[in-house]
């Protein structure tokens, strides 16, 4: 499915979903426009598929959940410069394969839900100043993990729906000043401690039920 409208004309947006029939040989034969959004979301796609993108220029946007890929496909990934927006929900992206993103530094989306990730992942991007968009729903972070989101100072959406975190976030969590949406269902933080935090946080919008993932 490729797309585009007046309005979005800087970019092209190439469409692969579940039912697709795509493989891996099939992303050798692709050319990509500068721009490009590019999802891949289908169980076709493995770590050969994904390794055809090493050192592209062109893609601002690449979407591979529920792809078969593994650690071994981020280590490419972290050679598109161009990108802007990552998601690797529902896929074998560890801690140790994570840590190769932090050459991407343009990227303000990282979508990581469903992916086996904990606080040492987490600390292994730090350095990733400018992610405004950081998903970890459903992984293994704690509130350990969570004092690591200083260091995204311009983080304006966060899940951690489905976490192990609990009202000991709530002071870390408060310092995420440009915070206006924060998804923290399924976790063991007490009402007394969301509304704490809504005090400190009064522009965010703050959910405790099952979430509306938006990419």
């Amino acid at each position: 499915n490729v797309g585009g409208t007046p309005e979005s004309r800087f970019w092209l947006l190439i469409e692969f979903g579940e039912t697709s029939k795509i493989l891996d040989q099939d992303v050798r034969a692709m050319e990509f426009p500068v721009g490009t959004k590019l999802f891949l979301r289908t169980p076709t796609i493995s770590d050969a598929g994904v390794q055809q993108l090493t050192g592209s220029e062109r893609i601002r946007y690449l979407n591979l959940d529920g792809t078969a890929i593994t650690d071994s496909s981020l280590e490419a990934i972290g050679t598109i410069s161009s990108l802007e927006g990552l998601s690797l929900c529902r896929t074998a992206a560890s801690d140790e394969g994570i840590a190769q993103l932090n050459r991407l530094q343009h990227l303000d989306i990282l979508r990581l839900d469903d992916c086996h990730i904990s606080d040492k992942g987490l600390e292994a991007i730090k350095a990733m100043k400018s992610i405004r968009n950081l998903g970890l729903a459903n992984t293994l972070i704690s509130d350990f993990g969570v004092q690591v989101l200083d260091h995204f100072p311009e983080l304006e959406y966060l899940s951690l729906a489905g976490t192990n975190v609990t009202d000991a976030s709530i002071k870390h969590l408060g310092r995420c000043r440009h915070l206006i949406q924060l998804e923290l269902a399924r976790t063991t933080i007490s009402n007394a401690g969301i509304k704490k935090l809504q005090l400190i946080l009064p522009m965010c919008d703050i959910r405790t039920t099952p979430e509306q993932v938006e990419y």
